[in-house]
């Protein structure tokens, strides 16, 4: 591998991570904040995504942003209300809403599976002319990703010091205390919930690269990353007892029923030839990849 060729990688893995950051974002003020385990993030993030492409490919790129994030307020809004209103469950309330994105998600594409975003006039394609000759000029996205990431932990930050902000804090931990302060807890719950979901709304709204559609960007998250990744952390998880679960646990748990039984011969396999050749294969992957 070049140099040009790894510090593209390092360049990508910093883009892709920032804007996953916003997702981490809406994720610690659900879960750590709020106490509540919002599954609708998943169904929401393909929101965000869809409706700032289907904005995008309108003609308004920058109206996209404020369009996406919308939607993820009113994914949040609804679920708050099920939690808050209706009495239903956190986690069978972002069940519910999530679900019912997939049937939203299609809708908003018009019944297809894919937007094509090929020509586009977004975001990244007007920092590109106005930077093209630039020193930013070969890094116009990362430049935009980093504004914009900066740019909404700034306004998070200063929200979360007002009066209102700091009753969201204070949900989670004691909803007593909020109401006794003339705050109706469904009220910060509410509010939480909406400004988390705009986060994960936002944060799926960047597309992958100019001429992808957002599902070239969810496979590549999925396949290539999770993955051999997710196959080599179970690997280790099941034969480090340093770092996880240990082999005479596993094997004991693996062969309690009935049916083929994992033997001691397998361990090497399992500890050194599964997770390198995976390795391998996972490199070779970034490697190869048409990040253009």
């Amino acid at each position: 591998m070049s140099l040009s060729s790894a510090l593209g990688l390092v360049q990508t893995a910093l883009e892709l991570g920032l804007i996953s950051s916003l997702t981490v974002l809406a994720l610690f003020l659900s879960y750590s904040m709020l106490n509540v385990c919002d599954l609708s993030t998943d169904g929401c993030f393909t929101l965000g995504a869809v409706v700032g492409a289907a904005v995008a490919i309108s003609g308004h790129p920058y109206l996209s942003i404020p369009a996406a994030m919308l939607s993820g307020v009113a994914s949040g809004f609804i679920t708050a209300i099920l939690q808050t209103k209706m009495g239903v469950n956190s986690l069978l309330s972002g069940i519910i809403v999530n679900t019912a994105l997939y049937s939203v998600n299609i809708g908003v594409m018009g019944g297809s599976s894919i937007l094509n975003m090929n020509k586009t006039e977004t975001v990244f394609t007007r920092a590109k002319d106005m930077l093209s000759g630039g020193i930013l000029g070969s890094q116009y996205k990362l430049f935009v990703i980093v504004i914009a990431v900066l740019a909404i932990a700034v306004i998070l930050g200063l929200f979360l010091r007002t009066r209102l902000g700091l009753a969201i804090r204070a949900t989670g931990n004691n909803p007593d205390m909020v109401r006794s302060s003339s705050i109706n807890p469904a009220f910060t719950t509410i509010v939480g919930l909406c400004v988390a979901n705009s986060f994960t709304a936002l944060s799926g709204f960047q597309p992958f690269a100019e001429g992808s559609s957002f599902l070239d960007f969810w496979d590549f998250i999925v396949s290539t990353n999770l993955l051999p990744l997710g196959s080599i952390t179970f690997a280790i998880f099941c034969c480090s007892k340093r770092y996880g679960w240990g082999w005479d646990n596993f094997v004991q748990e693996a062969n309690s029923g009935s049916g083929l039984k994992v033997k001691n011969w397998m361990r090497p396999i399992c500890q050194y030839v599964v997770p390198i050749a995976v390795a391998v294969i996972y490199i070779y992957g970034l490697a190869t990849f048409a990040w253009k």
